[in-house]
C-alpha cells in the first residue's frame, strides 16, 4: 500500500527510536519481526512530512514501535488464528509484568505460524518468533532497558506465470517452483531467513521539560533463497517459453502444438518441475575433471551434477547507536536534535544447498562457456580453476 504514491523506502519504521529501514534497499522487512503482533500493533505513526522527536523522518512518513517493558499492558495474552493464506496456523502467546514493587518490567512474547501447504499449491510455512524486554527503573531520572526479538523463518515460494499457464492447467493457484520427489511435493524456491535484532536503551528524564532517550544496537543474520542450476542439460522449469504450445504455434508445427498441449493439460511432470527425472540424469553423469581446483595432473571422477539446488544468501551485520535531545521550550515549541551513526556489512555468496544425487559440481558458467573463445572467462574463481564444489560450499560469487 502506497500512501499519497510514496514507496516503502520513502517510510521510516523505528523501535524505541532505532531506525529499523535496510540499509541497502531503504525499506524496512517487517518479516523480520513477523508474528511479534501484541508488541508491534502499539505505535506512533504519521504519514507524509511530519515533524519527530525521534529523528529526521522520510517524506513519506514514520512510524515508532514502542517496546519499552513498562509501556506494555500488565497481564497475559493467548491468541489462535486459523487462515488460509501464507499460513493455516497462529499460536500467539504474550505475557507483561508490568512495573514491579522493585522497578523492574519484563515483557516476553512469542508466536507459531505453520502451514503444510499454503493457499498457493506446492508452498508451505514455519515461522517462529521470540521477544524479550527487560526495563529497570533505577529513579525518576534514569531508566535501562534491553530488548531482543527475532523472526527464524522458511517458506516455500510462489511463481507468477503467464495466463497460457493459467487456461492450460485450469488452475489460477499455478506455481510452477514445485514438483514431485519420489511421490512428495518439493519447492525449489525455499527462503530462509533470521536476523535477530539486540538494544540497549537508556532513557534520561532530566526535568519534566528535557529527555535524552540513548541506544545501542546489534543486529545480524542469514537472509537466502534457493533455485535450481544446471549445467550441459535442458532447462528444467517447466515454464520455459520453449515449453508452451505457443511456441509450436507457427505452420507446419501442428503436430508439435497438439502434444504440448496435450501434455500440458494431462501429464504432472509437464506442468511441474520433475525431481526423479534430475536424479535420474545426475546418476548417470559420470564424469572427469582433469586438472581439478587448479591443479596440474589433478583428476577427480564422479557423477557431475547436471542439476543442482542453489543458495542465493545475503548475510548481514549492523551495529551503531542512536541519541536524542528534546526540550519543551513554550507550549508550542519543541526544540529536538540527535546523533546516530552505524556500521553495516552485507556478505553476498552462493551456497551449494543441494547436488540432487550426484558427486559434485564444477564451478564454471555454461553461457560464459558459449560465448567466449577464453577458456578463463567461464572460470568463477580466478585462483582455483576448475574447482570441485560440494554441499554447504561458497561458489559463483562471493
Amino acid at each position: 500500500f502506497r500512501i499519497r504514491g510514496y514507496d516503502s523506502d520513502h517510510f521510516t519504521a523505528m523501535m524505541n527510536g532505532v531506525t529499523l529501514n535496510d540499509p541497502e534497499t531503504g525499506r524496512a522487512i517487517w518479516a523480520y519481526w513477523g508474528g511479534l503482533n501484541d508488541i508491534t500493533r502499539y505505535q506512533e505513526m504519521k504519514n507524509g512530512v511530519a515533524s519527530s522527536q525521534l529523528g529526521f523522518n522520510a517524506i513519506g512518513g514514520f512510524s515508532n514501535i514502542s517496546a519499552r517493558a513498562s509501556s506494555q499492558r500488565k497481564g497475559n495474552r493467548v491468541s489462535y488464528a486459523l487462515a488460509n493464506q501464507s499460513y493455516d496456523h497462529r499460536l500467539m502467546y504474550t505475557t507483561s509484568t508490568g512495573l514491579m514493587a522493585n522497578n523492574l518490567a519484563v515483557t516476553v512474547s512469542g508466536s507459531l505460524r505453520y502451514a503444510d501447504e499454503g493457499y498457493t499449491e506446492g508452498t508451505f510455512y514455519r515461522s517462529g518468533s521470540y521477544f524479550i524486554s527487560v526495563e529497570k527503573k533505577f529513579n525518576e531520572k534514569h531508566s535501562l532497558g534491553l530488548v531482543a526479538y527475532g523472526a527464524p523463518t522458511v517458506s516455500g515460494g510462489q511463481s507468477i506465470s503467464i495466463q497460457e499457464a493459467y487456461d492450460l492447467t485450469g488452475n489460477y493457484r499455478y506455481n510452477s517452483y514445485w514438483g514431485y520427489q519420489a511421490g512428495e511435493k518439493r519447492n525449489s524456491r525455499v527462503r530462509n531467513t533470521h536476523i535477530p535484532m539486540m538494544m540497549l536503551n537508556h532513557y534520561f528524564k532530566l526535568n519534566d521539560k528535557t529527555q535524552i532517550n540513548s541506544s545501542v544496537f546489534y543486529t545480524f543474520g542469514r537472509s537466502g533463497q534457493t533455485r535450481l542450476n544446471w549445467y550441459g542439460a535442458a532447462d528444467p522449469r517447466p515454464d520455459y517459453y520453449k515449453k508452451f504450445p505457443s511456441y509450436y504455434s507457427n505452420p507446419g508445427d501442428e503436430a508439435l502444438f497438439e502434444l504440448y498441449t496435450d501434455l500440458w493439460k494431462n501429464d504432472v511432470n509437464t506442468q511441474q518441475l520433475d525431481f526423479d527425472q534430475m536424479y535420474f540424469a545426475n546418476s548417470k553423469n559420470l564424469h572427469s575433471v582433469t586438472d581439478a581446483n587448479g591443479i596440474k595432473g589433478n583428476t577427480v571422477t564422479g557423477n557431475r551434477a547436471k542439476y543442482i539446488i542453489e543458495d542465493y544468501r545475503a548475510d548481514i551485520q549492523r551495529y551503531g547507536f542512536n541519541s536524542t535531545f528534546s526540550h519543551q521550550y513554550t507550549e508550542n515549541v519543541i526544540f529536538s536534535g540527535g546523533i546516530n551513526g552505524s556500521f553495516y556489512k552485507s556478505m553476498n555468496f552462493k551456497v551449494l544447498d543441494d547436488l540432487l544425487g550426484a558427486d559434485y559440481w564444477v564451478d564454471v558458467d555454461q553461457f560464459a562457456e558459449r560465448d567466449f573463445a577464453d577458456e578463463s572467462a567461464a572460470q568463477a574463481d580466478l585462483e582455483t580453476s576448475n574447482r570441485i564444489v560440494k554441499v554447504g560450499d561458497k561458489f559463483g560469487y562471493n
